[in-house]
């Protein structure tokens, strides 16, 4: 059953940002890419202990614009959000 909601707080960030999952899938990998594509920040093999909730911080390096912010789930769904950086 796809049943699993993907939330970011908050939604624009400028150095953090906490991505939560409800539902009973885990998160297994994020990917975030810039509005070119390219591939910005990735999380491989999530912890099933931190499965529903991650909190990534110190991005005030990244420049302020539009992201996409794609969550594969261990379920086999795919959550993509899109999230704005700002100063």
């Amino acid at each position: 059953q796809l049943t699993s909601r993907l939330l970011v707080k908050p939604n624009p960030f400028t150095d953090e940002f906490e991505m939560i999952l409800t539902g009973k899938a885990k998160m297994r990998n994020m990917i975030l890419s810039d509005s070119r594509g390219r591939e910005v920040l990735r999380y491989d093999d999530i912890s099933p202990t931190d499965g529903r909730r991650l909190s990534l911080g110190g991005l005030s390096y990244l420049a302020p614009g539009t992201y996409l912010l794609t969550v594969q789930l261990d379920n086999g769904e795919r959550k993509t959000l899109k999230l704005r950086k700002r100063l």
